[in-house]
């Protein structure tokens, strides 16, 4: 495996050599590495009065193939010395994590979330998924999960849905949406390359672009009809922790709600389906 460079190190010991602009950034990230680990690449560029063109260099001209692989890298380098604020957000603070450290930052991050919701939005979104002839969910890895919990409770509801967490085939069912469909990009960066192209492909055909993700400022952000924003943006490191997932499960179920005491028919849906599984429980 190739040893990746280490951010600060190189940062601390050189930046000749670099543009106005590079050297912008480089200072920001020094400034303010325990933020960055948890920012996207739009965040980071504004952050650093610069453009999203030259967060890409910057990180290619000190070594990495990616953002995300310098991000990855500079969340290890902090773990690594010890740094208080990288850890505690994290959650690679040595320190075993109790069940009730666990559950309060699922709860902090429910109440987060509650606070950040616009209800204008849910009920817009609402009425998209209401009226689309069909929807498609898009989630890879852990966001997979959550696109899994929204399909499932639209089948609930009797509305034509699919989940992909394959994006060979997400991409090919998003450019041939139509303009009443919808789609549901799950992303909780906003920076997931497949997702964002996804979102592009399905605008351009006209449908509906319903971002979820844990960042307001987001390639994905800015591709979308409608942003709905969860608490707790995860690092690198904590990709997938049930504190960052909770909040999108909670807009998800809004959502759905919403739609649920709009129209009767969904009511029966809802029961025609749960008399389905009825013999299936002891």
């Amino acid at each position: 495996m190739k040893t990746q460079p280490k951010v600060l190190a190189q940062l601390l010991s050189n930046t000749n050599g670099l543009s106005p602009a590079l050297e912008r950034i480089g200072s920001y990230v020094k400034k303010e590495p325990d933020k960055v680990i948890f920012q996207t690449i739009t965040e980071l560029s504004e952050n650093a009065k610069s453009s999203e063109a030259s967060v890409i260099r910057f990180c290619r001209d000190i070594g990495f193939n990616s953002f995300a692989d310098f991000k990855m890298s500079l969340a290890i380098e902090l773990n690594s010395k010890g740094s208080l604020n990288a850890q505690k957000n994290n959650g690679t603070n040595n320190t075993f994590e109790t069940p009730f450290d666990t559950a309060n930052d699922a709860m902090q991050a429910l109440a987060t979330t509650a606070e950040l919701i616009d209800s204008l939005l849910i009920k817009q979104c609402a009425d998209w998924i209401d009226k689309a002839e069909s929807v498609d969910i898009y989630g890879v890895g852990a966001s997979s999960i959550i696109a899994n919990y929204a399909e499932y409770r639209m089948i609930r509801l009797g509305i034509t849905s699919r989940a992909y967490s394959d994006m060979h085939l997400g991409l090919m069912s998003a450019v041939k949406r139509k303009q009443n469909d919808v789609v549901i990009c799950i992303s909780s960066s906003g920076s997931t390359v497949d997702i964002v192209k996804a979102a592009k492909l399905a605008q351009e055909q006209g449908a509906k672009v319903i971002a979820i993700s844990n960042t307001k400022k987001s390639p994905l952000a800015k591709d979308a009809d409608c942003l709905l924003v969860a608490s707790s943006p995860e690092s690198p490191l904590t990709a997938g922790k049930l504190a960052s997932k909770v909040g999108q499960l909670l807009l998800i179920d809004l959502v759905m709600t919403n739609i649920y005491i709009r129209n009767a028919k969904y009511q029966l849906s809802q029961q025609e389906t749960a008399d389905a599984i009825s013999g299936l429980l002891f």
